[in-house]
């Protein structure tokens, strides 16, 4: 009888273990589930922070284009005016070019009315998570409602 008791303790013991394992499983999927969305959301703040970094980078150098000839100002014609600048020997104005961070693509370029290029935006029509808290300069942002608002344009109004 002792033996009789034994194997029906056993089957107890292995009735429990399916239920436990089964919990722990639900338990990590609810677990990855909450950590997604909050990893995308972190994602994407790293993207508009990034925008707003390469944007202002654009800004700049447009600006030290712009500023580089006193007496004959004007605007690049390229982005590639802001590598090399042909109107010296060696000039940069930028470190690199760099991609628009949300499309990974080209940017939108925003031009004079003459075709020279006074700054860039991107081409996402996706909304911001970002609503405030804006740089100096770029406080107009926080009323726009797609990337593509968020303008990065030197005039002489803003140096």
């Amino acid at each position: 009888m002792a033996a009789a008791t034994r194997i029906g303790d056993r089957r107890a013991e292995q009735g429990v273990t399916y239920p436990v394992v089964l919990g722990l499983l639900m338990a990590f999927a609810l677990g990855t589930s909450v950590s997604v969305p909050l990893a995308s959301t972190e994602m994407k703040r790293m993207q508009e922070a990034e925008l707003l970094f390469r944007g202002m980078a654009y800004r700049n150098a447009i600006h030290s284009y712009y500023e580089a000839v006193p007496q004959a100002p004007e605007y690049p014609a390229e982005l590639d005016d802001l590598i090399n600048d042909r109107r010296f020997a060696h000039r940069r104005h930028i470190r690199r070019l760099y991609a628009d961070p949300i499309t990974g693509g080209a940017w939108e370029l925003i031009r004079t009315a003459g075709g020279r290029i006074a700054g860039v935006r991107s081409r996402s029509g996706r909304k911001p998570l970002k609503t405030g808290n804006f740089p100096s300069g770029l406080e107009e942002f926080a009323a726009a409602t797609r990337y593509q608002d968020w303008w990065f344009v030197f005039t002489t109004d803003n140096p």
